[in-house]
């Protein structure tokens, strides 16, 4: 079951070492923490996680298919274990709301953010690479 989240402004500061390698863990605020996943090819929430597409920071990204709207989707995570960090979740939301208020046909659309099994989610248009690549020459 998933719950939408309400998004207010905070002040957020970049605070973890992407220098770290994908997978391994991360750190944020000198704290080496250890990534909670959802595993490819499972099904949570009407969404089936279809890959991993970057984890090199305090979040997660996957490549999703939202099964109701039959769409895939890019799904932006932070893990339940960073719950306990107010930086961590103050930068998200932040992101969240941002995200949420910029309507542009160069940015890809925000659509929703939500709890998903105690992980903070938001959702956001997927572009395909090559397609995108071909807009931008065609609007040169």
């Amino acid at each position: 079951m998933s719950q939408s989240f309400a998004v207010a402004p905070r002040s957020c500061h970049r605070g973890y070492n992407s220098n770290e390698p994908p997978n391994s863990g991360f750190r944020f605020g000198g704290k080496l923490t250890a990534f909670m996943a959802f595993p490819v090819g499972q099904r949570k929430g009407g969404y089936e996680f279809l890959r991993i597409v970057d984890s090199s920071g305090p979040t997660i990204v996957y490549e999703v298919y939202n099964e109701s709207a039959g769409r895939r989707e890019t799904m932006k995570l932070l893990p339940k274990e960073m719950k306990g960090d107010k930086r961590a979740v103050e930068r998200f939301m932040r992101e969240a709301k941002i995200r949420s208020s910029l309507k542009h046909p160069n940015i890809t659309a925000f659509y929703r953010g939500f709890v998903l099994e105690g992980e903070l989610v938001m959702t956001i248009e997927t572009i395909d690479a090559p397609a995108s690549r071909h807009a931008s020459r065609r609007d040169r």
